[in-house]
């Protein structure tokens, strides 16, 4: 005699859920990237600011008039 237990159909539901944990996954690494490239941007800003401050410091200093 054999016994027959159905298993639900999992499939599905494996699907969403990888698609889901994707989606995730992908806003995730979109947020990493944009705050990557708003920090390489405040950092270049505070470069250019010190560079500017040093050179017109530098003119001052050896500007004879």
């Amino acid at each position: 005699m054999s016994i027959n237990i159905e298993q639900p159909d999992l499939d599905l539901d494996t699907d969403i859920f990888n698609a889901f944990v994707s989606h995730i996954e992908d806003e995730n690494q979109q947020r990493k990237k944009h705050k990557a490239k708003r920090l390489f941007a405040a950092r270049r800003a505070i470069e250019k600011h010190r560079e500017r401050r040093e050179l017109a410091q530098h003119i001052e200093n050896n500007c004879y008039y």
